[in-house]
């Protein structure tokens, strides 16, 4: 096995690099300490190496055998592949790595929060003798927990953004703080015998809902403070019919059930057996009321495809196999004079001001919340489509190759543009969103904007590199959430690809598309074409290169340049870790980059950022909020902006409608910014640095 390659990096204030970072740049982006292989079209020799600098329109390289330092001249320079990116860090694991998750963590009360974030981000990481928590900026430990060994991922999950975590072993379950790495209570002081599951609680406080096995009663439920492990109370006689239970890998849990549903300050709704829901107060437990009308009927689960239930004026809309059923709050009585029946299971419910939208998987349909009869003369047929997005008075979804447009009022439908993706491919599922530029559609490789008007604004293809026989036998049957796949972060979508970028270039690459434009907002490569890697906001990218190695590669902005100007200035290594530029496609900045890095403490947030001449700039740290509404791996609690309530994911990203808010087993934990970076037209941009704070970019 090739053994990795040296990642050469220095202060990016070195006087004799400075003229190097600030040169004019001639191309597309090739970042320095990337492993190239560059063929000469003079000699037909290629040299493998790492990228040193471009010197005006000279590829500057040292070479993997010997570390000669090679020169070759632009007119030269016949093929350019990419093999690796740059390494910010590399974590080497005492032992086998099982899996890794990024967690977001609050900071303290009195922490510094002059970046505008209240949280700090931990990479956490279990392997075969321990559960470590990485800086995901510098790659040091945290903390480490030795007692925690042999943790896979289905046995730890995230409360939300509270900071803490579950650990499940067995029948007990500990509660771990993510701050410190400290267990804080676990659930052999509850006097639970077995631990069956939990659930958030909706409210103020930060209560979990235990569900298990006591010496009294096999279907206990309580209500538990999740910091200190205080039973708020405790109720042992609430189900008569046993609550269903799921299980992973020997690890029971709750998830994939209807949340609970706080209808007032004091009450809330839970379902979880065949007993149908039930009303139960917060405070003391008591049940408030059951309903009879669901007796024995199967439970209309999350996982199960079934649509969360609705609330609308005192009224709980409530699916059942092929009904809906509408439920008075205050007693539970129907509200409806029969149930309405369609012709399959309601995946999908939205209050409106026109009625409840109704949807199923191949049908779309408009009640009246008073009586339940329907609105529209007959439901809209719905074949092969995507998730619907709401704007206004229209409904718009993507259907047999189609986009639609809906009219709530009538039912009405307009075919906006016919799709046609190229491999034979279909818009995925969730791979559909109306935004203000227009209406995105993608598929697993390919991604299209469509205006109003149904012109094609822009349509890219990335083919995914074909797998060898071996690679295809290691990848095996079982699903890995880490393998190489079209996915949706943010405002970005990220397809890993085989094909070469816009100046030539080859190599296995991850590319970060804005769906806005269509334009590529970078790539990184990797020397397999089936790695492991997951995916952060921030453009970071944590790619397994081994069984025991992780590293951390960074889309190249100037946070990673700085971060890696400190590391150079503390291990003198040689060479520099910049931009440097090939001379395939011809861009020119409007404005200098930085010459001095941030200080150490707020390197992270740097305030740097340019614009083209096409108007375009990087995705620009400082000068605008940062996004906080988080999901947690199994739950997703209330977005959040700055203390501000925001708009939930599905106003701008496709796949938020895939994820939604409901649990859902397994899914990694990420953060995302719920609006899109300013977009400057001709101003230039320089970076502030005061005090060892960040400040604004100011326009000059």
């Amino acid at each position: 096995m090739r053994p990795p390659p040296c990642t050469f990096v220095a202060a990016l204030c070195i006087p004799p690099l400075i003229s190097l970072v600030a040169q004019q740049p001639r191309g597309v982006l090739v970042p320095v300490g990337a492993l190239v292989k560059a063929e000469s079209a003079q000699s037909g020799k290629t040299t493998e190496g790492t990228v040193l600098a471009w010197r005006g329109d000279t590829l500057v390289m040292r070479a993997a055998e010997g570390g000669d330092t090679v020169r070759i001249a632009a007119a030269a320079l016949k093929k350019l592949r990419i093999a690796e990116s740059p390494t910010v860090w590399r974590h080497t694991s005492p032992s086998d790595i099982n899996f890794f998750a990024s967690v977001a963590v609050p900071r303290p009360g009195d922490a510094d929060r002059s970046s505008g974030d209240a949280f700090r981000d931990a990479l956490l990481i279990a392997n075969k003798t321990e559960l470590a928590a990485i800086d995901p900026a510098t790659g040091d430990a945290i903390w480490t927990r030795k007692d925690l060994t042999d943790l896979h991922g289905v046995a730890l999950d995230f409360v939300g953004a509270t900071g803490y975590g579950v650990v499940t072993r067995g029948e007990k379950m500990e509660i771990i703080d993510f701050r410190t790495g400290e267990r804080r209570w676990d659930t052999g002081t509850l006097s639970l015998l077995s631990a069956r599951g939990w659930l958030s609680l909706p409210g103020e406080d930060t209560l979990l809902l235990m569900y298990g096995r006591t010496a009294e009663s096999a279907t206990t439920l309580m209500t538990v403070e999740l910091a200190t492990g205080k039973v708020r109370w405790r109720q042992d006689h609430l189900f008569g019919l046993e609550p269903k239970v799921f299980g992973t890998g020997g690890v029971s849990y709750l998830f994939g059930h209807q949340p609970p549903s706080a209808d007032t300050d004091t009450t809330f709704v839970l379902y979880l057996s065949a007993d149908g829901p039930i009303r139960v107060h917060a405070r003391t437990g008591a049940l408030v009321w059951r309903t009879d009308a669901f007796r024995e009927a199967k439970v209309p689960t999350l996982r199960d495809g079934y649509a969360r239930i609705a609330r609308r004026q005192g009224v709980l809309f409530v699916p059942s196999e092929k009904r809906l059923l509408a439920l008075n709050v205050t007693d539970g009585h129907a509200a409806w004079p029969a149930p309405h029946t369609f012709k399959s299971q309601v995946i999908r419910m939205d209050v409106t001001r026109h009625g409840l939208l109704a949807r199923g998987d191949d049908w779309l349909d408009l009640l009246d919340p008073a009586t339940g009869q329907s609105v529209w003369r007959a439901p809209v047929t719905l074949k092969n489509s995507t998730r619907i997005v709401l704007r206004g008075d229209t409904v718009y979804v993507a259907a047999d190759n189609k986009v639609l447009a809906i009219q709530m009022t009538d039912g009405s439908v307009r075919t906006v543009a016919t799709v046609s993706f190229k491999e034979g491919e279909a818009p995925a599922p969730g791979g559909f969103g109306v935004w203000r530029e227009g209406i995105v559609l993608n598929s697993w490789h390919n991604v299209m904007l469509v205006d109003r008007q149904g012109a094609v604004r822009y349509h890219h293809v990335y083919l995914s590199p074909k797998q060898s026989f071996g690679e295809a036998l290691r990848s095996g049957t079982g699903s890995d959430i880490m393998r190489p796949t079209t996915r949706w972060l943010g405002d970005y979508l990220f397809f890993f690809t085989g094909a070469p970028d816009d100046g030539g270039r080859e190599g296995f690459s991850v590319v970060k598309v804005d769906p806005a434009t269509g334009h590529e907002e970078g790539r990184l490569w990797f020397d397999q074409r089936v790695p492991a890697y997951t995916l952060e906001t921030g453009s970071t990218v944590f790619y397994r290169r081994n069984d025991r190695e992780i590293d951390a590669l960074k889309f190249a902005d100037w946070t990673a340049l700085a971060h890696a100007a400190r590391k150079a200035r503390a291990s003198s290594s040689s060479g520099c870790w910049a931009w440097a530029w090939t001379p395939m496609r011809r861009r020119t900045i409007s404005g200098p980059p930085c010459t001095s890095p941030p200080a150490p403490a707020t390197a992270r947030w740097c305030g740097c950022s340019w614009a083209t001449a096409r108007g375009w700039m990087p995705r620009r740290r400082a000068g605008g909020r940062r996004g906080c509404w988080r999901r947690a791996k199994v739950t997703m609690t209330s977005p959040r902006v700055c203390g501000r309530p925001a708009p939930q994911p599905a106003e701008r990203s496709p796949a938020s409608s895939a994820a939604g808010t409901s649990p859902c087993r397994g899914a990694s934990r990420r953060r995302s910014p719920h609006t899109r970076p300013r977009r400057p037209s001709t101003r230039r941009w320089r970076c502030g640095r005061r005090r060892g704070r960040r400040r604004a970019g100011t326009a000059v």
